[in-house]
């Protein structure tokens, strides 16, 4: 396989996306991240592998692909937020004192993005009120179901379907509520007419209230995207548990701030991946506390 490195090796996304891989789609070792890949007409992979020593990422990706190189390493910088200014991030976060220890704990932080919007806004719609385990799964059906089966070697079985596929495929049985499955289904044939598109090059403002009239999509679904799929790092999903309890505790006392967040702007994404991660560490604490 050909292979292009990209420096700043980002070692939070590593395990942050390991447990939402799309079965089947996406695999991992211990610091190789390997997906399933389509342009045109051609299916192969592409593995990010860790290079600690180097501090950097090593990309490699099947022989077809060589004339897609520049493509594959812009996607693999999107996935893994590599064009991220984290010292600007910092700085902007850093003046309010009740980030300043989630920032020294975990200063490598960034947003993982996506190799595929669509594939996102599928895995954003499937994991509405549901596990990431039980997302996953689901993710991993629907493209057993609608995807081209491609036997890699490296671990990749499907590539992830169109929005065509995705449109006209029988998802009946895939584990969703069918008026969840409508809505998917809906989406997905609006991307595939051109009447909706999702693309990260758009304005995310656009977007999100474009997503917003489809059947099925709130304000926080329309967000999340925006934080991943339209790299928008100032998207906040205010209606999210988590954040919203983290506000409430930082804005509680003698003047409580309804706007608390948006001292964190123009980054408040940022401080959304920290605050769920911190989030995170607790549950691992305690094993009773399911995290979605």
């Amino acid at each position: 396989m050909p292979s292009t490195t990209s420096r700043r090796e980002p070692v939070y996304l590593l395990a942050y996306l390991r447990p939402r891989a799309a079965a089947g789609v996406e695999t991992f070792d211990p610091d190789r991240y390997v997906r399933s890949v389509q342009f045109d007409d051609a299916v192969g992979v592409v593995a990010v592998e860790n290079d600690p020593r180097a501090d950097r990422l090593v990309v490699r990706f099947s022989t077809p692909f060589v004339p897609h190189a520049a493509e594959v390493e812009r996607r693999v910088r999107r996935l893994f937020d590599l064009d991220a200014d984290l010292p600007q991030v910092h700085r902007v976060l850093g003046r309010d004192p009740s980030l300043v220890p989630l920032l020294a704990h975990s200063p490598g932080v960034r947003i993982p993005g996506s190799w595929c919007p669509f594939e996102l806004l599928v895995r954003t719609i499937v994991g509405q009120q549901v596990s990431v385990k039980g997302a996953t799964t689901v993710m991993g059906r629907i493209a057993a179901r609608c995807g081209r089966e491609y036997q890699s070697g490296y671990g990749p079985t499907w590539a992830f379907p169109t929005p065509r596929m995705v449109a006209e495929s029988d998802l009946s049985a895939v584990g969703m509520p069918g008026q969840r499955v409508r809505a998917l289904q809906s989406i997905a044939a609006a991307v595939a007419t051109g009447e909706l598109s999702v693309e990260a090059n758009l304005p995310a403002a656009a977007v999100k209230a474009a997503l917003i009239r489809q059947p099925g999509i709130g304000p926080w679904t329309a967000e999340y995207f925006a934080l991943r799929g339209l790299r928008d790092g100032d998207a906040w999903p205010a209606s999210d548990l988590v954040l919203r309890r983290a506000v409430d505790e930082r804005a509680a006392g003698s003047t409580p701030d309804p706007n608390y967040a948006d001292r964190w702007k123009p980054f408040r994404g940022y401080a959304a991946m920290h605050l769920w991660n911190q989030a995170t560490r607790a549950a691992r604490k305690n094993p009773r506390q399911e995290m979605s």
